[in-house]
């Protein structure tokens, strides 16, 4: 069995059976949700062509497709910790799968979200492991 799998397993262990206790599709803090589900959509556009040290290439595509897709649990009202499968594909040239750890921190009517993970595949190459440091992104939640 993969890492992966193992660690899909263990947060589906650990999120799914507080989940039926106040599940929402829509992110909230305490005591208005107790499990909500994170869902990501994005598109990117390269301005300039990736360069590795030899001056090649390395990536074909400008164009990239993320996808993100997991839950999260409110420990308190001003905190929650998750999990998410990641997916980025660059077109024909390349693709790569993760997992990441999220922790993210109720405001008043916003949130931040703090996230790292592990990239476990990437088509580039025949094995891949490596730390995915992503932006900080601030999400509204209504």
């Amino acid at each position: 069995m993969s890492r992966f799998s193992i660690v899909l397993i263990l947060c589906v262990l650990i999120i799914v059976p507080t989940a039926q206790a106040q599940f929402s599709f829509l992110p909230k803090p305490l005591p208005e949700a107790s499990v909500f589900l994170i869902t990501e959509i994005g598109y990117v556009y390269r301005v300039s062509q990736s360069i590795d040290e030899d001056n090649n290439f390395f990536s074909e595509s400008r164009h990239h497709y993320i996808s993100e897709i997991g839950f999260m649990k409110n420990l308190n009202p001003h905190y929650a910790v998750g999990g998410n499968f990641y997916f980025e594909n660059e077109g024909r040239s390349a693709s790569r799968a993760g997992f990441k750890v999220r922790l993210r921190k109720w405001l008043d009517r916003y949130s931040l979200d703090l996230s790292t993970g592990l990239l476990f595949w990437d088509s580039r190459y025949n094995a891949y492991s490596g730390l995915n440091l992503p932006p900080i992104p601030v999400e509204t939640c209504r």
